[in-house]
C-alpha cells in the first residue's frame, strides 16, 4: 500500500477549497487501496469527515506563503516519508525533494504584476512576487506530474516556462461542487434582492474587473439591479468605497459570505450570471449558473473560449462600451441557457484523473 500525502490545507477556502473538498470527497467514495495523509489546519480537523479507515487527518498549522510552510511543513512531510505528495496549491515546500505532483490553478499573479491585488507595501509585493515566480519554476521543474484546470493554463505555462513542460501537464477540467447539488434554495436571501438583477459571483480582486463591470452598468437605463456575491474583505470594501463614489448604492448591491443554500436561489432568480474577468482559471460559477439554469454572460477570454458555447453573448472585458451593450441585449431579450457537457465538466471525471496520475507515478 503506497501512502500519499494530500495538502488541504485550503480545504475552507473559497475557489481552491472548493477544488479540494470535491477531490477529497470523490477519492473517499472511490476505490483505491492507497494510504492517504490529508493535511489540514487544527481549526478544519473535525469539520471534515471521511468513510474510508485509510484516510488519516493531519494538523499542519502552517499557513501557505509563510515561512512556517517552507520550515515546519517541509519537516513534517519528511518524517511522514511519504510515496507522494499532491500539492493542490501552488505554495509549497521549496526544498521539499521527495515526489510530488502539484495543482496550479492559474498565473494570474504572473499576467497581472500590478501591485493592486493586494494589501502589502509595494517592495514587499515585489520581493514576495519574485518568490511566486520562483516557486513555480521549481515546481514546474520538479513535479512528476502538473495539474490544471484548463487548456488556457496550460497554455499560460507553456508562454511563461516554456514547453519543455508540456509533456508533464496534465488538464483536469472541474465541475459542480458535490454539495451544491443537492441544496435546495434558500429564498429568504430575495427579500431585499430588487429583480430583474445580473448577478456576479467571486471575489473583488482587481483582474475579476468590477469596476468596469459598474462602470458599463452605471450607463444602463433599465429598470435592472446588480448582485455582488462574494467575501467581505479589503478588496471588496474598495468595491463599496467605488459603489458610493459613483452614486450605485440604490441599483448595486453587495452580499458577503452567503450560505451555499442563499446562493443557489440567486442562481434560480437572476437574469444572467454576468462573468467580466480579466483572468482566470477555470470559472467554477459559470458552471454552477448552468447547473441551475442561469443564463451566462462573459468576458471574451481564452478560459471562457474553451468552455462557453458559441451561443454564450460574450464582451470584451476593457471595453465599457462593449460590456454595456451586451447587458441591454440581455435586457431587451431572454438569453438562450448555457449548455455544459456535464460529462467532461466533472469533479468526479477529475477526481478519477487524478488518482490515474497517482497510479501512473506509483
Amino acid at each position: 500500500m503506497s501512502k500519499i500525502g494530500i495538502d488541504a490545507r485550503l480545504i475552507n477556502q473559497t475557489g481552491v477549497g472548493v477544488y479540494i473538498r470535491n477531490l477529497l470527497h470523490y477519492l473517499d467514495q472511490g476505490k483505491t487501496s492507497h494510504e492517504f495523509i490529508i493535511y489540514m489546519l487544527p481549526q478544519d480537523i473535525e469539520k471534515f469527515q471521511f468513510i474510508k479507515k485509510h484516510f488519516t487527518k493531519r494538523a499542519a498549522p502552517y499557513r501557505w506563503h509563510s515561512v512556517d510552510e517552507q520550515r515546519k511543513f517541509l519537516t513534517l512531510l519528511n518524517e511522514d516519508n511519504l510515496d507522494l505528495v499532491h500539492f493542490t496549491y501552488f505554495s509549497f515546500p521549496y526544498f521539499y525533494n521527495r515526489p510530488f505532483v502539484i495543482t496550479i490553478h492559474d498565473l494570474t499573479p504572473l499576467l497581472f504584476k500590478t501591485g493592486k491585488a493586494t494589501t502589502l507595501p509595494s517592495p514587499i509585493y515585489r520581493i514576495k512576487h519574485t518568490g511566486y515566480k520562483s516557486l513555480l519554476r521549481r515546481g514546474m521543474k520538479k513535479a512528476q506530474s502538473v495539474l490544471v484546470p484548463s487548456n488556457a493554463v496550460k497554455s499560460d505555462i507553456i508562454s511563461f516556462f516554456g514547453d519543455q513542460y508540456a509533456d508533464k501537464i496534465t488538464v483536469t477540467y472541474e465541475g459542480i461542487d458535490f454539495e451544491l447539488m443537492k441544496m435546495k434554495p434558500d429564498n429568504s436571501i430575495l427579500q431585499d434582492v430588487h429583480k430583474p438583477f445580473f448577478l456576479y459571483i467571486g471575489n473583488s480582486y482587481p483582474h475579476k474587473n468590477i469596476e468596469n463591470l459598474l462602470r458599463a452598468f452605471s450607463k444602463i437605463t433599465s429598470d435592472h439591479h446588480l448582485v455582488l456575491v462574494g467575501p467581505k474583505d479589503f478588496f471588496a470594501s474598495n468595491i463599496t468605497r467605488f459603489i458610493k463614489e459613483h452614486n450605485l448604492q440604490k441599483r448595486v448591491m453587495q452580499l458577503f459570505n452567503i450560505s451555499q443554500e442563499q446562493k443557489v436561489a440567486l442562481y434560480k432568480n437572476a437574469q444572467a450570471l454576468v462573468q467580466p474577468s480579466l483572468s482566470e482559471g477555470f470559472g467554477l460559477p459559470i458552471i454552477e449558473a448552468e447547473f441551475f439554469n442561469c443564463p451566462v454572460v462573459a468576458s471574451t477570454i481564452a478560459v471562457f473560449d474553451e468552455i462557453l458555447p458559441k451561443n454564450t453573448l460574450r464582451f470584451d472585458p476593457h471595453s465599457i462600451n462593449s460590456i454595456k451593450e451586451t447587458l441591454e441585449k440581455v435586457t431587451s431579450s431572454k438569453q438562450p441557457l448555457t449548455k455544459l457537457n456535464q460529462n467532461l465538466f466533472s469533479f468526479e471525471k477529475m477526481t478519477k484523473e487524478t488518482l490515474e496520475i497517482y497510479n501512473a507515478y506509483l
